[in-house]
């Protein structure tokens, strides 16, 4: 008979797993036409979401804080924005695996999920064959089964990030992942995060960065600044537009679409158009929900990172720094899956801890 401590760890792992499936059924080309079977794992991610949330009501009682203070405004803010509605789910989902769930506990549930994700999707080209994507740079490149060639990249990542703190365990899992994927993955971001997050780990475990909590804020200020001023024609802007694969272009036609004032500090729903992609996360997130939600956001990781600066845990304070410069150029900032730093979010909040 199971414990009490084991029915939330059972939840969230069955919550990842179905919210791995529902990326396998949509994005996977070879699984994306079982419409019936991703309609059933909706269904069962969004229940087994709600049984998180209900489990941890039941289970201790809920007192007002800061953290119930952005739900409540949230909440009156998708009065006017449909689409803070997920947002809102997304945060109450973390919130409640972050107070019921251990870290150790959730960290084995989302390495178990997302290694299965990135393996379904590994296999699936070696049994019905390989998907390529045309790039104007490289020629046919490997997709490993999505659409764009960068999103199998994205998996590795957010799997390195949250496999270990532990420098001997990355080297490992960097050779592993050169020796299999530096002839298929031509993704920039990719090679250089595999670099940044070990580097970070060993800075941060000698030297205390002070005034790190700052930068979700310098990140989120300089997209919007280098989208004003490539609308402004000003070269350096253009070159950086550049380097970053036209991200900050795309952003400005985007951004370009909004109508008024009203919509950019509430958001518009469906973020512009939707034909354009939208990998610059601090962009993305203000066309999605709007300016506020997004001031919201960029202090919540702004008060987490200080709060693991003052508690001196170098390890999690790597992976939430390595994971915000990631989002400056991939859209996994608002995932319900591939963004685990919510839980360490949600958990460093509590002042409790």
């Amino acid at each position: 008979m199971m414990s009490n401590k084991t029915y939330p760890v059972l939840l969230c792992f069955l919550w990842t797993l179905f919210g791995v499936s529902k990326i396998a059924f949509t994005y996977n080309i070879y699984l994306s036409s079982y419409i019936d079977i991703l309609t059933i794992v909706n269904f069962l991610f969004v229940f087994m979401g709600a049984g998180i949330i209900a489990f941890r009501l039941l289970s201790k009682p809920v007192s007002f804080n800061a953290q119930i203070f952005v739900f409540f405004v949230l909440l009156l803010l998708s009065l006017l924005n449909n689409s803070i509605f997920a947002l809102i789910f997304n945060f109450l989902v973390w919130y409640s695996i972050a107070e019921i769930v251990p870290i150790k506990s959730f960290r084995f549930v989302y390495i178990i999920n997302i290694g299965l994700l990135i393996g379904v999707f590994y296999i699936s080209v070696k049994l019905n064959g390989d998907t390529y994507y045309f790039d104007l740079r490289y020629g046919d490149v490997k997709s490993f089964g999505f659409e764009n060639i960068n999103s199998f990249p994205q998996l590795l990542i957010i799997f390195y990030l949250i496999f270990s703190t532990k420098i001997r365990h990355l080297f490992m899992l960097f050779l592993v992942y050169l020796l299999v994927f530096i002839d298929d993955i031509y993704t920039k971001s990719f090679y250089v995060i595999l670099v940044i997050y070990p580097c970070l780990l060993l800075l941060f475990k000698y030297y205390r960065c002070r005034y790190l909590y700052l930068l979700p804020v310098m990140l989120f200020l300089g997209s919007i600044l280098f989208v004003y001023m490539y609308a402004s024609n000003i070269p350096i802007a253009i070159k950086v537009d550049q380097i970053f694969s036209y991200r900050i272009s795309f952003s400005n036609i985007i951004l370009s679409s909004i109508p008024n004032l009203y919509y950019l500090f509430f958001g518009l729903s469906g973020g512009g158009d939707e034909q354009l992609p939208m990998d610059l996360s601090y962009m993305a997130i203000i066309f999605t929900f709007g300016l506020i939600p997004s001031l919201i956001i960029i202090l919540m990781y702004t008060r987490t990172l200080k709060s693991l600066i003052i508690k001196y845990d170098y390890g999690i304070l790597a992976l939430c720094t390595t994971f915000l410069l990631y989002a400056f150029v991939e859209n996994i900032l608002i995932s319900f899956i591939l963004n685990p730093t919510f839980y360490y979010v949600f958990y460093y909040l509590n002042s409790k801890r």
